[in-house]
């Protein structure tokens, strides 16, 4: 995306995948989850180039922004694929605290992303939240 492309909004979903980059591996041509935040973050730097820093916050404080996680690595990768590796490798009872801990990484990475682009949210609160969370705050 470029130029007046760019106001437009963008959508960097992939059907199958979700937290754990083994999701939706019987899908092909996927992005995954890494990529869709790293294409994000693309977005908003292009955009900052062509609108602005201060547009570009503005922009994204009135945005909405709507992730959905969670179906795709239980039903895709645990329940539905008979013998997946995941189901081998976990009773449902352990595979539950594993993903819980898998999504909580990957949410306090979005946290964070989030971050500079809410105006009431500083830097302090940031850097704060990332040391509660074990991950690195960039401001």
């Amino acid at each position: 995306m470029r130029g007046e492309n760019l106001l437009v909004g963008a959508n960097f979903a992939s059907t199958g995948v979700d937290i754990l980059n083994d999701t939706g591996v019987q899908f092909v041509n996927i992005i995954r989850i890494a990529q869709q935040l790293q294409n994000f973050q693309d977005y908003q730097q292009r955009l900052a180039a062509y609108v602005g820093e201060d547009a570009t916050s503005e922009r994204m404080s009135q945005s909405l922004l709507l992730i959905t996680l969670g179906g795709n690595d239980f039903v895709n990768n645990y329940c539905l694929v008979p013998f997946s590796a995941r189901s081998q490798q976990f009773e449902i009872h352990s595979y539950i605290p594993f993903i819980i801990s898998e999504y909580k990484k990957v949410l306090a990475v979005i946290i964070i992303n989030l971050f500079s682009y809410l105006p009431l949210i500083n830097s302090q609160t940031c850097i704060i939240f990332a040391s509660k969370h074990n991950c690195i705050c960039k401001t």
